[in-house]
């Protein structure tokens, strides 16, 4: 028995055992069958990352049985309307943050969903509020990239704390900075610095244990405090959002992109940072205020920033960053290390394996549940 048939036929079996159904019998059958006429033969999985078709079948057939998969994919340049279109008969979702949206009226277009499966942590892009009125799983690959969130924050405190980027462009130069650098406000060492990270979920955690080894004093805000023995083993002390800000020689940013944290960072946040501090935003752009952080710089109120995301990606060519000393930018790849981009697949891949056996896939996020 077809495991796509085996609930009509079931309803058939207990509905033909009841002579008082007797009569209702043609009208169920017809009931019946418009049913099963109307289920794919296959599940239909949409792509909307900008990823090749043969690399994807590569790497996921390690987890997906393509065999009984129709694989489609749509670029991400493509209209709401058309992949409204191309969703229509989709049961599962596979569709990267901001490539395209995922909003209410896709999901709305999209009858025989029943997963949507996002590649990474963010989620910002997703009308999360329509999937859970569906009931539909939606799920993340969270904490898959965490050390490599961890180590680009990392490389962004050496750098910005050793001046490196301008060091490295004057001596490719010829014009040897080594007094101008050392005799002006000097590099610093990591180790003794106060750290505040602001967000302390997966990749937050694994920043404070990574960070631990240079020496560094951690505080940490977060929405709920952890329980006294995990801070012990996390050698992190937990401090109001007012006193980490005050305190910490660097404030490392890893909160969702949501209502209440847009514009978490600005003028008024930054005016309460310790003079010299640093600030990275390895988070969402909308988080932090970009301008109030470049004119913190240009005013030596700040004494860099390093940003991996940005409030409108990509970045053009006239953006605010050009000609502010001390910055560190990256576009968007903190999470995207060849470790950590397999084992969001491997997460992602397990999950539509899952739905696919009828199972519950993991790292759901949905409020329903």
């Amino acid at each position: 028995m077809n495991v796509r048939g085996f609930e009509p036929y079931l309803l058939w079996r207990c509905l033909s055992r009841s002579t008082s159904m007797f009569f209702f019998q043609p009208i169920i059958l017809f009931m019946i069958r418009n049913t099963l006429l109307n289920m794919p033969s296959k599940e239909k999985l949409i792509c909307l990352l900008p990823v090749p078709e043969n690399y994807f079948r590569e790497r996921f057939s390690e987890w997906v049985d393509f065999s009984s998969v129709d694989l489609k994919f749509v670029p991400p340049e493509t209209s709401e309307d058309e992949i409204c279109k191309e969703v229509s008969d989709a049961t599962i979702l596979y569709a990267g943050p901001g490539r395209p949206p995922i909003t209410r009226k896709i999901i709305e277009s999209a009858p025989l969903l029943k997963f949507i499966q996002m590649p990474g942590a963010g989620y910002n892009e997703l009308d999360l509020r329509a999937a859970d009125e569906r009931k539909i799983p939606v799920a993340t690959t969270k904490g898959a990239n965490a050390q490599a969130v961890a180590e680009h924050a990392i490389m962004y405190m050496l750098v910005l704390l050793k001046h490196s980027l301008s060091g490295h462009e004057e001596t490719l130069q010829g014009r040897w900075p080594q007094f101008k650098t050392t005799m002006g406000k000097g590099t610093s060492e990591l180790g003794g610095k106060t750290l505040g990270i602001i967000g302390l979920g997966k990749i937050g955690k694994k920043l404070a244990q990574v960070v631990k080894g240079f020496g560094v004093n951690i505080l940490y805000h977060n929405r709920n405090r952890l329980e006294l023995h995990e801070e012990q083993e996390l050698g992190v002390d937990y401090a109001s959002f007012n006193e980490l800000l005050s305190r910490s020689d660097i404030v490392s940013i890893h909160v969702p992109l949501n209502q209440e944290t847009r514009g978490f960072i600005g003028r008024d946040e930054i005016g309460i940072m310790k003079d010299n501090a640093f600030i990275l935003n390895l988070a969402r752009g909308g988080v932090v205020d970009e301008k109030a952080v470049v004119d913190a710089i240009k005013s030596n109120k700040l004494l860099g920033a390093g940003f991996d995301v940005f409030e409108s990606e990509p970045l053009s060519s006239d953006n605010i960053f050009r000609d502010v000393g001390n910055v560190m930018l990256s576009p968007h790849i903190a999470g995207a290390t060849k470790e950590a981009i397999y084992a969001m697949e491997e997460v992602a891949g397990r999950n539509i394996a899952y739905v696919l056996e009828g199972k519950e896939p993991k790292n759901l996020i949905n409020s329903y549940l």
